[in-house]
């Protein structure tokens, strides 16, 4: 079964952020938001990546530390977390 360890504080964005410097975050939108859109860019600025985070399914995005999550829309819920079989 695989399992997350929680390395820090879940954090709302709506602006960009590196969430705590994560390599890997577990995103998630609350049912009252509604889908959002994470747009992923790396330390200047450039857009590496998009997407569609469904409500209430948790997604996990891998990223460089210094690259940035921000939402298109509502408030993304997001974690720095790490894998452990």
């Amino acid at each position: 079964m695989r399992a997350i360890n929680i390395l820090g504080t879940e954090v709302g964005v709506t602006t960009a952020n590196t969430v705590w410097s994560a390599i890997l975050v577990r995103v998630v939108v609350s049912i009252a938001n509604g889908a959002s859109q994470a747009t992923i860019k790396d330390s200047g600025g450039i857009t590496l990546g998009t997407i569609t985070i469904q409500p209430n399914i948790e997604t996990f995005i891998r990223k460089n530390s210094t690259d940035t999550i921000t939402s298109g829309t509502g408030t993304i819920l997001a974690t720095p977390v790490s894998f452990f079989e």
